[in-house]
Parts: structure tokens; sequence; C-alpha cells
């Protein structure tokens, strides 16, 4: 009877002990996907920190300049349009003639600006 006790004991103390381990590895499980996410969050902040920091107007309006020579050159009215505000387009009604007079006064190619 003694030795049915003790190992019925000893039994109990087992699988509470392993219950307890999975309990303490979900845990872990769970503190570590926080761990991850907070990460990924904080990196996501730093991307557009570093955006902000590195933002140069100068290249911004070199690239639409550069954008808009290359639409002059091709004839590509519809380029040109796009790069329009919306509120120009729409307050301007005839805004595709204007468009197509300054394509027919651009002459040539560009060399350089």
């Amino acid at each position: 009877m003694k030795k049915i006790l003790s190992l019925s004991i000893v039994l109990i103390l087992i699988l509470i002990s392993i219950t307890g381990c999975e309990n303490k590895i979900d845990n872990i499980s769970k503190i570590g996907e926080s761990v991850v996410n907070d990460f990924n969050e904080v990196a996501e902040d730093a991307d557009e920190y570093i955006s902000a920091l590195t933002y140069n107007p100068r290249k911004e309006a070199n690239d639409i300049l550069e954008e808009l020579l290359i639409a002059l050159e091709n004839n590509d009215n519809e380029a040109i349009k796009s790069m329009l505000a919306q509120d120009l387009i729409n307050s301007n009604d005839n805004i595709d003639e204007e468009i197509q007079n300054a394509v027919d006064f651009f002459e040539g190619s560009v060399m350089s600006y």
C-alpha cells in the first residue's frame, strides 16, 4: 500500500511538473512574439524617421523636372497631365489644349539641364 501511495504521489508530482513547464513554454513563446512585434513597430518608425531626415527637396524637384522633360520629348500629353494637380485639371476647361501647346512649343531633345 505504501508503494502504491508513494508511486501515486510521484506520478502526481511529475504531472504537475510537466504541466507547469508547458505553461512556461507557452508564456515564453508569447513573450517572444510580443518582442518581435514591438521590434517590427520600432523598425517601421525608424524607417519613417530616417526618410524624414534624408528628404531632399532639390532632388525631388530635379526628378519631377526630368520626368516632365522626358514627357515633353516624347510628346506624351497624358504623362504631363498626370503630373498636374487634380484641382488644376478640374478648374481649367482647356487643359488638354494648353498641354498640347506646351508640347508643340518644345522642340528637339534635352542635352542637359
